[in-house]
């Protein structure tokens, strides 16, 4: 009888001392997971001397510039769309940020000349502790948004209006 008191009293001691010890690691910043920063979505034509000139029927790459990179993320999956949607897009579709946290890019090409709405989408699935993100930042012919829709992930959203001649 006094083994399992003293066997209660120690598994009780144990659980204390590790919720303990997590809840004083819980705001510690360098097991927090946070989102890249982006600064822009740039265009760069792929079969042309003339980068600042998108031409409907050519190659081009749409890059998501990270000023900041993020941290303790894990799977993260990217989505590119053009509105209207006449274009074909190859692009990464998931990765381990952690691992691979290079600037997100589309290689698109679209059929017809006009002015579109490119829309890149990440969401970054933290590993760590997480920081409730909401903000949006204006940026040249579009904006970023960022947001913390639950504990699990953080969506990184970078719209942009291109012309396509």
């Amino acid at each position: 009888m006094k083994r399992k008191s003293f066997v209660l009293y120690l598994c009780t001691f144990v659980l204390g001392v590790f919720m303990t010890s997590c809840d004083d690691n819980a705001d510690d910043p360098k097991y927090r997971s946070l989102p890249p920063e982006f600064t822009d979505m740039t265009f760069k034509q792929l079969d042309s001397d003339n980068d600042s000139i998108i031409k409907a029927g050519e190659k081009f790459v749409a890059t998501g510039e990270q000023k900041k990179k993020g941290r303790l993320l894990n799977r993260t999956i990217y989505n590119w769309t053009a509105t209207p949607a006449n274009a074909t897009h190859q692009f990464r579709k998931e990765v381990i940020y952690d691992k691979e946290s290079f600037n997100p890019t589309d290689t698109i090409v679209f059929e017809n000349p006009g002015v579109y709405n490119l829309t890149f989408t990440g969401r970054y699935y933290t590993s760590g502790n997480y920081e409730i993100v909401s903000k949006i930042v204006n940026i040249d012919k579009g904006k970023i948004t960022y947001k913390t829709p639950t504990f699990q992930y953080y969506d990184v959203i970078i719209e942009k209006r291109i012309v396509v001649k």
